[in-house]
């Protein structure tokens, strides 16, 4: 559950076990159902209310906007990548027109469609905070979404070890990579050289 709460936040280390045990204590203590709360740890709102318990990144503390590079880790939760080359005189036109910054809760509200039983002001909340395109101070939508979501590809990324992946951690970092939609680590370099006796 902390590997989530990281990755959920974007955050390149573990919440703290103090914190994330009172946490735990209170999921696991008096039925959440019957008195819904709400808490943040490492950037992570955790809203535990009778349809369930749902993680979000919480809205503050956002990227600013930037421009669309290469390849940007953004958030710590995001592989912001560009597939088009900038040869073409015109698709490095579009390009340089455009930045990344989060979706924000004008556009959220705008975009939000709730048809698997998700209660609407989560789904508000947690698009609010997802990275769109921007042309200036218009909103183009999320990068899937948009007229120009052939040129970019956002990948979810497993916030703890976006950076640093320790063999011991692989196990539990493909389990993270697998439930939010992330692609696989990268295999190791010497096959079974870590893999203990």
């Amino acid at each position: 559950m902390r590997i989530l709460l990281a990755t959920v936040g974007g955050v390149g280390f573990l919440p703290d076990q103090a914190r994330s045990e009172v946490l735990f204590g209170r999921l696991k203590g008096k039925p959440f159902r019957a008195t819904p709360f709400r808490a943040t740890l490492s950037r992570t709102a955790v809203d535990a209310r009778g349809a369930g318990i749902f993680l979000r990144r919480e809205n503050r503390n956002l990227p600013s906007a930037i421009p669309v590079d290469e390849n940007v880790l953004w958030d710590g939760r995001r592989r912001i990548t560009r597939r088009i080359t900038l040869s073409d005189k015109s698709d490095a036109l579009l390009i340089a027109s455009l930045s990344i910054a989060p979706l924000g809760a004008a556009s959220a509200a705008k975009q939000a469609n709730t048809q698997d039983g998700t209660p609407p002001s989560l789904v508000r909340a947690a698009l609010a905070t997802e990275p769109a395109l921007w042309r200036g101070s218009e909103c183009l939508g999320l990068p899937r979404n948009s007229q120009v979501s052939a040129a970019i590809a956002v990948q979810p990324a497993v916030a703890p070890f976006t950076r640093f992946l320790p063999s011991f951690d692989l196990g539990p970092a493909g389990v993270v990579a697998a439930l939010i939609g992330a692609p696989p680590a990268p295999a190791l370099p010497f096959g079974g050289r870590s893999a203990g006796p």
